[in-house]
């Protein structure tokens, strides 16, 4: 979001959470921690003309599929290779244009009907977690929390120097109705992943705070946004006495797929002060 720099330090970390649900949303929440270091890498960027001060110039990210199944059946979540090999396709696809590039190192499938519906993804991730902090795990299921159909996804964001359950915890969740060809009336291109990855990389919701002043997602270049956009919406402008209309083509708002196609400038460059930080 637009801010001024002065504002960035005066703001108060708790006035920030996310929105706990949505029609179509996820629940990827900011710590204390995490907004602490955004605010210093925001400040470090505006120093640097909007632009981290980068020690790489393009990311290469591992990843992991984990198929997460309540039956051997495909109507309850147990996806193909191809339906994997497609959604990889769509990352990158996405993220090329920002030389962000994804390789696919293994893909496991298991059949749990309790861990297809949400219950206990730490045990799950306990048990099935590969790699190391630079290392994405996907995980698909049926809910990502228990009776929960609203929540498409979800990923945790980075901290530095990552305690064992934080590693534990590291990667993104998603709903198979999500993936290219998935049958979620908005959201089927498989751009769900995209967006939850950039979670995973430090990027916040651009209508995070839900208004119009203040420093949003404290990114210098996404106009302010009083509230999450849904559906296929044409235009919007939820702030109109602030520069911009709103960010309906931006990945980290909660547009239909159809509409959703960039990163903004000052986003890639949190992206990759965040990989350097903490995941490199």
């Amino acid at each position: 979001m637009l801010f001024k720099l002065f504002a960035v330090a005066a703001l108060s970390v708790a006035a920030y959470g996310m929105p706990s649900s949505s029609p179509v949303g996820c629940r990827s929440e900011p710590t204390a921690e995490f907004l602490e270091l955004t605010k210093r890498m925001a400040l470090d960027e505006k120093e640097n003309g909007g632009l981290s001060k980068r020690a790489s110039s393009s990311i290469h990210v591992d990843v992991f599929f984990h198929v997460i199944a309540a039956s051997n059946y495909a109507q309850d979540g147990y996806l193909s290779t191809q339906q994997i090999n497609d959604q990889v396709n769509v990352m990158n696809q996405r993220f090329a244009p920002y030389n962000i590039q994804f390789t696919l190192r293994g893909t496991d499938w298991t059949v749990n009907s309790n861990w297809a519906y949400g219950y206990n993804n730490y045990a799950m991730q306990s048990s099935l977690r590969k790699g190391d902090y630079k290392t994405l795990n996907l995980y698909t299921m049926q809910t990502v929390y228990p009776q929960d159909t609203e929540t498409t996804g979800f990923c945790n964001l980075p901290v530095q120097n990552p305690s064992q359950s934080a590693f534990i915890s590291d990667g993104c969740f998603l709903t198979t109705r999500t993936m290219p060809g998935g049958n979620s009336p908005l959201q089927h291109l498989g751009l769900t992943a995209v967006h939850e990855i950039g979670h995973w990389f430090g990027l916040l919701h651009t209508f995070t705070g839900n208004s119009c002043t203040g420093s949003g997602d404290y990114v210098d270049d996404t106009p302010a946004q009083a509230s999450a956009t849904y559906g296929c919406v044409q235009s919007r402008d939820s702030c109109p006495n602030q520069p911009g209309s709103d960010p309906i083509h931006n990945y980290m708002d909660y547009t239909c797929d159809d509409l959703r196609n960039e990163f903004t400038r000052g986003q890639v460059a949190r992206i990759y002060s965040f990989w350097d930080s903490c995941r490199a």
